[in-house]
């Protein structure tokens, strides 16, 4: 996923969690959908910010935020100003996982602000949230975005 940045002490879930850092713990790497939509997103000149952290329960979680701000004039009846993903993967515990070979974290978390709606909602599917980076690449990366969608439009299966 790239060099990921500190995030800052964020309220991720209902209990407050501290700590997040751009550091991966040991024997932990990103999920495979997470991966994939933050390098597409990367691809198309859109900001990608992720952490890992624990919960108070002592689960493994990383937060990856995906995000373009709007240009001047791009977009004239929209409300907001940028589009904004908040995710969050949190670990599976190993007696809800009883096969390794799946992934050991799962989507527990997903909130948006879009040009559209100017408060936090719940966001839509990852397949979304891709089909929505796609259509709106950082302005001056169209050729990036028609070659990045036909490359990636039967790769990408969120």
């Amino acid at each position: 996923m790239g060099t990921p940045v500190k995030i800052g002490n964020r309220n991720t879930r209902a209990g407050a969690v501290r700590g997040i850092t751009a550091e991966k713990p040991e024997g932990w790497s990103p999920p495979e959908s997470a991966e994939r939509l933050a390098s597409y997103a990367k691809s198309l000149g859109w900001s990608v910010e992720s952490g890992w952290g624990q919960t108070p329960e002592g689960m493994t979680f990383l937060v990856v935020h995906l995000g373009r701000m709007l240009k001047p004039g791009e977009n004239s009846s929209a409300k907001g100003d940028r589009w904004l993903y908040k995710l969050v993967w949190e670990e599976i515990p190993e007696t809800d996982r009883p096969n390794l070979h799946h992934s050991r974290m799962k989507l527990v978390h997903n909130r948006a602000l879009t040009p559209n709606s100017v408060v936090w909602k719940d966001g839509p599917s990852l397949k979304m949230i891709s089909d929505m980076i796609g259509r709106n690449p950082k302005p001056g990366r169209y050729d990036t975005a028609v070659k990045a969608i036909k490359t990636t439009a039967r790769s990408v299966d969120l």
